[in-house]
């Protein structure tokens, strides 16, 4: 249960979860709707973050995107790894 979940992520991590991203499927929807009531401070990312993170994956397919991905992804771990 997605209830059950949030709860063993908040005590597992020093994190909170803010926000619940998902797609549309009808369970999906009934389920986090009974999370939005019983926790009014985490947001509903609905769809559009699950319909970026789609339309992200088909953009990375493209090569000359690919390239720029994989010289953010290095510049990131070499920012990452210099800040630890």
């Amino acid at each position: 249960d997605l209830e059950k979940v949030l709860e063993d992520v908040n005590a597992s991590t020093s994190a909170q979860v803010v926000s619940v991203i998902t797609d549309n499927a009808k369970k999906i929807r009934s389920a986090t709707s009974r999370v939005y009531i019983c926790r009014p401070n985490i947001g509903d990312g609905g769809c559009s973050a699950h319909v970026l993170n789609l339309l992200m994956q088909d953009i990375f397919k493209v090569p000359a995107f690919r390239k720029i991905r994989r010289r953010a992804v290095t510049v990131a771990r070499f920012v990452k790894n210099h800040l630890e």
